[in-house]
């Protein structure tokens, strides 16, 4: 309203100022009202054409943002970054046509209709909009610079390697630019001819050496999970019962989708399980909410989306899922990205903790306690968990760091917001001891994204692992081998990026060992995985990168364990560096043959930046053996979420932890798996259940997969294929062709 009155005034001075406050406030009134918001604009738009810079203005607000539709086409998902496209497009198609065709905003305006073609995914109007902009007579080198070098993008997309070569060293023949030339590799790799005089890797980076033979082939195809549904979660679970693990993945313009796997592929049952037209989210775990048996299923919607709220399905046992979200209490509207499961209590049932406040929206993070009768109690403050609104969060990791017997939490601050690691006092509280235990964060705090609790170094001992979303720029410095060419203080200052490792000391406090690691360049991370992918004992980390603009074409990272000493990249030895944007990473062993699975979900945020998903095969071949365990909890709860398991071959001791969610807010395949290396059994397997039950067993042979029921003895696991094949050996099943190496 009072911008409607300065305009009637003839105050524009006025209606550009109060324009310029809701821009500041990140698109308030957008945000909470769109689609009348976006109609009332147009209003103003079209009764006053002069104020063509701020339609301007608007429209770049509006297709670098996404809104959720309210009542809007069922065929489409109430949150589409398309929508909000299609609304700019509009607004800069109009302003054109209001402006001086050699006049500067219709440059602009140029530029951005051609953005916006490249978000849609229309790359060949997007090729034709850049050339107009690059021909402009208001056109300067950076608008040229930039239009060739988005040119080549477009026709990288297109699989025109030949057209995006010859634009992009167009672009860097005007100036070189390391994002150019970084794309300007890519096209001369996909032609065939030598990539490294346009951009150069670091040596180790370049021809990394994999001793251990790590080796992936994609079968997502053959399996039908190479969906295209761009950015989002992956849950692995067997929520039919029949022994084999299903796949729900969602994404950013499409609805979720359930996958059932019958043991020789995978088939959409969503509108039979109850889950059709299911809104998806950017979190999403399978777990036993109510220990019934069968895992439910829950999803985490964060504010980037525009307000919504989580929701939770019971599994009926019968194949289908009924939403039971009000019911039991757990349709936290706030801002949720990442969210875990624990049993805080141990009381034998599974509680639920966000990550909450991804935008400015004043939501914490929370603490629900289950109850044990399908309810939930939000006891965020008398946890001691509840923080000033505005402190965002993204990444969470729950494990018991200083071996207590109690789940502890960390948060990791997401925008140079600090660090909290809440230790577990035992009587249903928490304190916070970030400071002391030396991880709070400091000048290295940066875009956290995703963390770990796990033992890196095999000493029993939770180790801290933060990851960070790098700036491209920082990326592609930190990827190329022009790095040591820099000045020692860019240097520093890109090696803050890098992600950071903190080894536990065994005292409640934690030591940074991020450079000695290996973690000297940045990556940006959005995802990441912890497993052991080779056997040979120690868990390796696989990354999923990227950034929502389409034009960041940057390879998911594996680095290998190097003996719990360092983290070595071996991704260009692999076929695992992907260059779609890496999501909701999660292993499984899908065909029991003792090597881990990736399943990644690979896209982007924007509704162009289409990718399909990745299931790679693990065909690594050596002599190291393994062996998986899986859980069932009587007194704790039927996941054994918590559980830990410390297992001893000859001089190695490895510490894992049951979890569920984590990470991307994912959940892994609920299977303890254990490489062994050279060794042929576990001499001793000690299991401390969450209801403090200790078991100990010796002599647990090696190849098999054993189911453990707690208080019982161990057995194989017939349900997991009972093989006895060596991880060098066959596969410990007969396997469909489509899957089988």
């Amino acid at each position: 309203e009072e911008i409607r009155a300065a305009l009637e005034r003839g105050e524009a001075s006025d209606a550009e100022r109060f324009l310029a406050a809701i821009w500041r406030l990140g698109g308030f009134v957008l945000f909470y009202e769109p689609e009348p918001a976006a109609a009332e604009l147009d209003r103003l738009f079209e009764r006053y054409p002069d104020l063509s810079a701020l339609r301007l203005r608007a429209g770049d607000h509006m297709r670098l943002t996404r809104y959720p539709r309210r009542g809007a086409d069922p065929t489409r998902p109430p949150t589409s970054s398309l929508w909000s496209l299609e609304v700019a497009q509009l607004w800069f198609e109009r302003g054109l046509d209001l402006l001086a065709p050699d006049g500067a905003l219709a440059l602009q305006a140029q530029d951005r209709l051609a953005a916006i073609a490249l978000d849609q995914g229309d790359f060949d109007d997007a090729r034709m909009r850049f050339d107009l902009v690059r021909g402009h007579p208001r056109a300067g080198d950076p608008d040229r610079i930039r239009a060739l070098w988005l040119k080549g993008v477009a026709a990288y997309r297109q699989a025109r390697y030949g057209e995006s070569a010859a634009a992009l060293r167009e672009s860097v023949r005007i100036r070189p630019e390391l994002r150019a030339l970084w794309n300007l590799r890519l096209a001369l790799e996909a032609e065939a001819e030598p990539g490294l005089p346009a951009f150069p890797l670091r040596p180790e980076a370049e021809r990394p050496s994999n001793p251990t033979g790590l080796a992936f082939t994609d079968v997502a195809p053959a399996l039908g999970v190479n969906r295209r549904n761009g950015a989002g979660p992956s849950a692995w679970g067997d929520y039919d019962g029949d022994g084999d693990s299903d796949l729900f993945v969602t994404g950013c313009d499409v609805y979720s989708i359930l996958y059932r796997n019958d043991g020789e592929r995978f088939t959409d049952v969503s509108r039979e399980a109850g889950l059709e037209l299911v809104e998806s989210s950017w979190s999403s775990t399978f777990v036993d909410t109510d220990n019934d048996g069968d895992p439910d299923l829950y999803l985490g919607r964060n504010g980037w989306n525009g307000p919504g709220r989580n929701s939770l399905f019971e599994n009926r046992g019968d194949g289908t899922f009924a939403e039971v979200t009000d019911q039991a209490g757990v349709n936290d509207p706030g801002s949720t990205f990442v969210h875990a499961w624990t049993d805080y209590d141990r009381d034998g049932r599974l509680d639920l903790v966000l990550a909450n406040g991804v935008r400015y929206d004043g939501s914490v993070n929370r603490l629900y306690r289950n109850r044990g009768d399908g309810t939930f109690a939000d006891v965020t403050e008398e946890a001691g968990l509840l923080e000033p609104p505005g402190i965002r969060t993204i990444g969470l990791a729950v494990g018991d760091y200083d071996r207590d017997g109690w789940p502890d939490l960390f948060f990791q601050g997401y925008f140079n917001e600090p660090n909290r690691l809440y230790r577990n006092r035992g009587d249903g509280s928490f304190e916070e001891v970030a400071g002391p235990a030396g991880v709070r964060g400091g000048p290295r705090t940066a875009l956290g994204y995703v963390c770990f609790l796990f033992d890196y170094d095999n000493d029993a001992r939770p180790d801290l692992l933060l990851t960070k979303l790098a700036s491209w720029t920082d990326t592609l410095m930190g990827m190329s081998a022009w790095l040591p060419d820099q000045p020692e203080p860019e240097r520093q200052r890109i090696a803050r990026m890098a992600p950071e490792l903190y080894r536990n000391n065994g005292d409640g406090t934690f030591t940074d060992v991020s450079a000695a690691a290996g973690f000297r360049y940045p990556h940006g991370i959005m995802a990441a995985g912890i497993a052991d992918l080779d056997n040979d004992g120690f868990q390796d980390l696989y990354l999923g990168t990227g950034e929502p603009p389409l034009f960041r074409l940057e390879p998911n990272i594996l680095y290998r364990n190097v003996g719990g000493k360092t983290f070595a990249d071996v991704t260009r030895a692999t076929t695992v560096g992907h260059l779609g944007k890496g999501h909701g990473i999660t292993f499984l062993d899908l065909d029991r043959d003792g090597r881990l699975d990736i399943f990644s979900p690979v896209g982007g945020f924007v509704h162009g930046d289409l990718w399909e998903n990745a299931l790679y095969r693990n065909d690594t071949r050596n002599d190291y053996h393994w062996v998986q365990f899986r859980l069932e909890g009587t007194r704790s709860n039927r996941d054994a979420v918590g559980a830990q398991l410390t297992a001893t071959s000859g001089p190695m001791t490895q510490y894992r932890e049951v979890s569920a969610g984590g990470a991307f807010g994912v959940s892994n395949e609920p299977v303890v798996h254990f490489g062994l290396g050279t060794a042929r059994r576990v001499d001793r397997l000690q299991i401390l259940w969450p209801s403090g039950l200790d078991q100990t067993f010796t002599g647990v042979a090696a190849d098999r997969r054993w189911f453990l029921r707690e208080g019982e003895a161990l057995r194989e696991d017939a349900a997991g294929g009972g093989g006895q094949g060596t991880g060098s050996g066959p596969p410990t099943r007969s396997l469909p062709a489509r899957f089988a190496p």
